[in-house]
Order: C-alpha cells, then sequence, then structure tokens
C-alpha cells in the first residue's frame, strides 16, 4: 500500500510518522519527500492492511504538523518511470542512457530490439560488447559537451549517435554522470531531411508550359521520369533545370524518398569529394573523428541532382564514372568499398561533347551522364507562351 501524508515541512516529522509504523512492527519499504515545500510525504508500506490503515489513520493524523493521510495509487517516482517508458517507448529512435563505465542504465524498446536482449538483460550491459570502434565514456570526457552526429556501427548497422552528457552538478568533467545517447539510422537521414523540405518541391503542374516549345520538353520530361538511369539537363544559367529535375524525381518511383543538391561549381575540389562521398574517421587534419557520411549515402534509394556538372574536377570525374559503373565507391581516407542505390540526375549549362574535345571532361563519362537528355530552352525562345503568362497575372 502507498501513502500520501499533506503535512508540514519540519525537522523531525518523518521520524515520527515512520515511528508509528515501528510500533505496530509493520515495514516501512520507501519513502519519498514532494510538494513544493517539502509538504508532501509518500510511503511505501506493502504489508500494510486496510483494517490496520483504519486504526492507524487516526493516530498518524493526530502527530504534530500532519493534516491529511490518504492512499496514493503511486510513489512520485515510480509515476515518473512510468511515465518516462511511455514517452521512450513512443520514439522511433534507439534511445539508451549510460553510465561513464559505459554501461546501459536505461533503453526503450527499440534500443532494446537493436541490441538483440531481453528487457530484464538491459541495466548493466556493457556497450563495450556492441561498439569496437570507440570508447564512449573516453569520449564523453573530452568532449565535456554535446555531441551530434557521431558515426558508429552497431551490430552491422550504421547510425549517426546524438549524445547528451548528464551531469550531477555543476558542468565539470568532474561532475559528469552518464549520457543520454540517441541513434538514428544512417539510410535514413536523408529521407526525413527530405520529407520536412518536401512541401517545397513541386512536380511538373508548377512549371510554365504555355510555350509549345517548353511544352514539348515537360512532355519529354514526363516519359522519362519514371526511367531509372541517369538524366543530363541542358541549358542556359536561369531556364529552371533544377526544377525540371524535381520534377522528375517526384515523378518517378523514387519520389517518396530524399532528393539532395549538390553545386560542383560552388565547392572546391576537396569539399565537393567529402560532401558526395564522405570520409573516414581521421581522413584528414581537422576532419571529424568519426568520420562522416557523404549525399549518397544519406540518400540511399533516392535522387542526388549535380548541379554544374561541367565544373567538376578530373578526380571527382572518375569517381563519379566508378559509381555511375557498378554503383560502388570509397569515402575519402578508406580502402572499404560501398555500395548504393541512387539515382543521378546531372546539369549543366556548358558545352560537354567540345570539353570532352578539350580533354576537360571525361568522354566515357559524358556517355555515362548522357543515357537519357534534355535540353531546356530559355525564355527568349519561348515567345509564343508569353500571351499566356499575360493571363496568368491577370
Amino acid at each position: 500500500m502507498r501513502l500520501k501524508f499533506h503535512c508540514q515541512n519540519r525537522i523531525g516529522i518523518l521520524r515520527d510518522i515512520v515511528a508509528q509504523f515501528a510500533d505496530y512492527r509493520i515495514n516501512v519499504a520507501r519513502g519519498e519527500v514532494g510538494g513544493d515545500h517539502g509538504s508532501t510525504i509518500y510511503l511505501h508500506v506493502p504489508q500494510l492492511l486496510n483494517a490496520q490503515l483504519s486504526t492507524l489513520k487516526p493516530v498518524l493524523e493526530g502527530i504534530p504538523g500532519v493534516f491529511g493521510v490518504k492512499r496514493a495509487s503511486l510513489m512520485p517516482s515510480e509515476r515518473r518511470h512510468l511515465e518516462l517508458d511511455a514517452l521512450l517507448s513512443s520514439l522511433s529512435d534507439p534511445v539508451m542512457s549510460i553510465d561513464m563505465q559505459g554501461r546501459i542504465v536505461a533503453a526503450n524498446r527499440i534500443a532494446v530490439q537493436v541490441l538483440g536482449v531481453r528487457v530484464q538483460e538491459v541495466p548493466g550491459l556493457s556497450l563495450d560488447r556492441y561498439l569496437d570502434e570507440v570508447d564512449l565514456p573516453d569520449l564523453i570526457r573530452r568532449n565535456n559537451s554535446r555531441i551530434n552526429g557521431l558515426r558508429i556501427k552497431l551490430k552491422g548497422d550504421t547510425y549517426l549517435a546524438d549524445i547528451a552528457p548528464l551531469h550531477t552538478e555543476d558542468t565539470n568533467v568532474d561532475s559528469l554522470a552518464g549520457a543520454v545517447m540517441t541513434l538514428h539510422r544512417a539510410d535514413r537521414i536523408g529521407a526525413r531531411i527530405y520529407q520536412v523540405q518536401r512541401q517545397e518541391l513541386r512536380g511538373f503542374e508548377a512549371i510554365f508550359q504555355s510555350s509549345s516549345r517548353l511544352e514539348a520538353v515537360i512532355n519529354e520530361a514526363r516519359r522519362m521520369a519514371p526511367l531509372d538511369a541517369p538524366l543530363l539537363i541542358m541549358g542556359e544559367t536561369g531556364t529552371g533545370k533544377e526544377l525540371v529535375a524535381r520534377a522528375c524525381h517526384l515523378a518517378s518511383p523514387r519520389g517518396q524518398a530524399p532528393f539532395v543538391v549538390l553545386n560542383c561549381a560552388g565547392l572546391p575540389e576537396s569539399m565537393a569529394e567529402t560532401e558526395l562521398f564522405g570520409y573516414a574517421p581521421g581522413a584528414f587534419e581537422g576532419a571529424r573523428p568519426e568520420g562522416k557520411l557523404g549525399l549518397l549515402e544519406l540518400n540511399a534509394g533516392g535522387t542526388v541532382f549535380l548541379d554544374e556538372v561541367g565544373e567538376m574536377s578530373p578526380r571527382l570525374q572518375t569517381k563519379l564514372l566508378r559509381f555511375l559503373q557498378d554503383g560502388g565507391f570509397r569515402r575519402v581516407g578508406s580502402d572499404e568499398e560501398t555500395f548504393l542505390d541512387v539515382r543521378v540526375i546531372c546539369a549543366t549549362q556548358q558545352n560537354l561533347p567540345q570539353l570532352c574535345s578539350e580533354g576537360l571532361f571525361r568522354l566515357d563519362l559524358y556517355h555515362r551522364l548522357n543515357v537519357l537528355s534534355l535540353q531546356v530552352p530559355p525564355l527568349r525562345e519561348c515567345l509564343d507562351g508569353i500571351e499566356g503568362l499575360g493571363g496568368l497575372c491577370a
């Protein structure tokens, strides 16, 4: 039985209350103090019977400072535990609380499933059994701050871990009590980002098509959209190549998967390579110790749009060609092969055949990218649609 005492916050009141149970040789298993000013005491008395409570209640309420006694359904800590369990169980990501020895203190249902153990086996379980590449307690001590996107492997799957340290008092390293770790499946991060941004994506119906030439291009794009082959979109700056690429993605079987963009002209060679292919832990000076996933891995099953592909460096051209040939690549600084299913759509304002003849663009890569192609005309060549545009503005 659990009892709730509404009482005065005074020295010795808990001793006076518990003494009454001792007189009746009834054991008090646990006690907690609550209320805004310590004005509530909860006692867990498992062996207390209703008849005994009827006898004891007048005695307990006669203690100076005790204003009322009644039964309680739960102790405050039990209620918090149940609420926390319900909250964690509602989360779709694995969540674990660990101590500074790397042992699991608590975990939600999804985490238990990932670990492949029974619920009762979780408390005290050492994560060293599952994590070979990272010493979590040491990492938490060295950072002593929140860590986002730590790449780890757990039971063969790759996760991005968010780790929030727990302190007993201030934020000094000496007060570290452990951390709460949330795991996100790396192959689903891109899909989440895409769902957030999806409201900004528009299909073919959002593209102005009053011009007969534009209408023909869009009809051709609709035909090519469901085909799971590389697509090369050519046209001058400002003709809407990315808009067409997004529309093709949405109209394809991958329409519910992520769509991400990399501007090859806007990044230095090394940065473009790491953005697209990622890098291994400690790949270069200044690299994140846990490494980084590239857009291809984050976008598994979706579409990658490479804008201004004609600006791509020779090194990057070689890696892209390899990926288009067999679906495999290596992260920067890694010997491990990664294979993915991603559709590639490219765009350029340059004359790629001419670049090939000048030795500035790989001919074999051009043929790989040019399996399907679209030429988006500039507005000056679509003057027959201006009348329709005026009708829309009116």
